[in-house]
């Protein structure tokens, strides 16, 4: 009794599948690999009345059919509940999807185009009663309240890059959700704190830029969390605290940004429910070798530049219980990086060398200007002694100046009772639209606009954004600190004096 095919090669027309078509206990058909796919393939498919599922695991660019009718072919199987990936979809295909009532699994694998009404497209989703979904990474949704009442999806992978402050909460009340993969570029301001609250879910994947996101900390408050995976954003030691402090959590990635210390390290030995670790830092034998503590650890990678593929067998022998080891270069994905002679992390260019070469360690240059859409108030970095100043030259017109934004009001809100102070310097290029991006996006320190670029010239700026951190005392001590290890320098600078 034949339940599932798995067809890796030949052809499969409409001949084939009228042979699969008498096969009544068949529930799922796999086209894996390379089979042949004819134009009479979409004229066979309506033929498997009785066929549940069907799924593509291959590349149908050398396909003979007609991609743009395999909709209204899949629309004339009434048993079909889990779809094939689909791409180029149109209104018309989302008008006959809209009118089953049985689809369980929906992958769309590109981006939907601009004509498409993305209301009723939330409506065809809400109505149908999910099991797994999969939208576009660059697909962005207003609003996830479609999801509400989809106590049966179990599988979820969207975007959330149109979203902000706490709309992943309808996330929070699905009641079967397992797996969930969210891609956060773009994002402003977005909560993770709702995701928490699922109660079911066992696996959280987090991609895109993640300074647009906040509340990271609140998932240790999950009860059934044990993998999480944090593809990139900057990640550092403070993670090991709240990480410790999520009980079920097992199975811990930090993705490629994330840059710990023998601290960060050290904490996270002391969760002895560990069982895979993938973290990056300055991580020296003696830092990993803590790591020994851990009883159930079956899968270690580290990325650290004091580490080489020379310290495999030493890493082997010093974690005898791990069973795999994996040592991979240190890169961030935010640029290349070093740590500078005082011990900052900064990014890491010849220009940027000559550049700290000349300002650090000295008096800061002079910053003084009006404050836009102020009445005459100004600002002077010689009244700010006493403080740590952040310097911020950016433009509206910059895409990494936007997305380091969250990060920067960030950090200003947690540590502006202790002294930082946030200087936004705009660039001359583009400056008339500086008011109405502030009316839009309020931030919370002052910004002055760079007339005929004159304080670009004298900090030596190169690119934009770029970065200067200034301690209590006016001098300049930063350099273009790396936004992985920002944090960090602003705490040590506060700590100072």
């Amino acid at each position: 009794m034949v339940r599932w095919i798995n067809w890796m090669s030949g052809r499969c027309g409409a001949k084939e599948l009228e042979s699969l078509s008498r096969m009544e206990n068949l529930t799922k058909l796999i086209l894996q690999s390379n089979p042949e796919l004819p134009e009479d393939f979409l004229e066979g498919l309506p033929k498997l009345q009785r066929l549940p599922r069907l799924h593509f695991y291959t590349s149908r660019e050398k396909a003979e059919f007609d991609q743009s009718n395999l909709v209204p072919a899949l629309a004339g199987m009434p048993n079909l509940v889990q779809w094939p990936p689909l791409r180029e979809l149109s209104q018309d295909d989302f008008t006959l999807m809209a009118q089953r009532k049985n689809i369980t699994y929906v992958n769309i694998l590109s981006d939907i185009s601009e004509d498409i009404d993305r209301e009723k497209l939330k409506t065809m989703l809400g109505n149908q009663d999910l099991e797994s979904l999969f939208v576009p990474r660059r697909e962005m949704f207003d609003s996830l309240d479609f999801l509400k009442g989809q106590n049966r999806l179990e599988h979820l992978r969207i975007s959330a890059g149109g979203l902000r402050g706490s709309q992943l909460s309808p996330l929070g009340s699905l009641q079967s959700l397992k797996n969930l993969e969210i891609n956060v570029e773009y994002a402003d301001q977005l909560s993770f704190a709702p995701l928490a609250d699922c109660p079911q879910l066992e696996s959280l994947t987090i991609s895109g830029e993640l300074m647009g996101a906040i509340d990271l900390e609140e998932l240790h408050r999950s009860r059934s969390l044990r993998r999480l995976s944090i593809q990139s954003g900057p990640i550092d030691d403070s993670a090991a605290d709240w990480l410790c402090r999520g009980e079920s959590i097992v199975d811990i990635s930090l993705g490629r940004d994330c840059v710990l210390t023998s601290a960060g390290i050290k904490k996270l030995a002391s969760k002895k429910s560990i069982e895979t670790l993938d973290v990056g830092g300055f991580l020296s034998l003696q830092d990993v070798e803590i790591l020994s503590t851990l009883p159930n650890l079956r899968r270690l990678t580290i990325r650290s530049p004091m580490l080489s593929e020379a310290d495999q067998s030493k890493l082997e022998s010093i974690l005898p219980n791990a069973g795999s080891i994996y040592l991979y270069p240190f890169n961030l994905l935010r640029g290349p990086s070093e740590k500078g002679t005082h011990g900052f992390l900064q990014t890491s260019d010849d220009e940027l060398r000559k550049v700290r070469d000349a300002l650090e360690g000295k008096p800061a240059p002079e910053l003084r200007g009006e404050l836009v859409s102020s009445t005459g108030e100004v600002i002077d970095l010689k009244n700010l002694h006493g403080k740590v100043v952040l310097v911020d030259f950016w433009g509206t017109w910059c895409g990494p100046c936007r997305s380091m934004m969250p990060l920067l009001s960030k950090l200003q809100e947690k540590y502006g009772d202790q002294g930082l102070v946030t200087i936004g310097i705009h660039s001359q290029l583009a400056s008339e639209t500086l008011e109405g991006y502030l009316r839009t996006h309020p931030k919370s320190w002052p910004q002055i606009i760079d007339a005929n670029d004159e304080f670009a010239k004298s900090y030596q700026v190169k690119s934009y954004p770029t970065l200067f951190l200034i301690d209590r005392t006016g001098k300049l001590r930063v350099v273009q600190p790396h936004v992985v290890g920002l944090e960090a320098a602003i705490a040590k600078l506060l700590a100072e004096y």
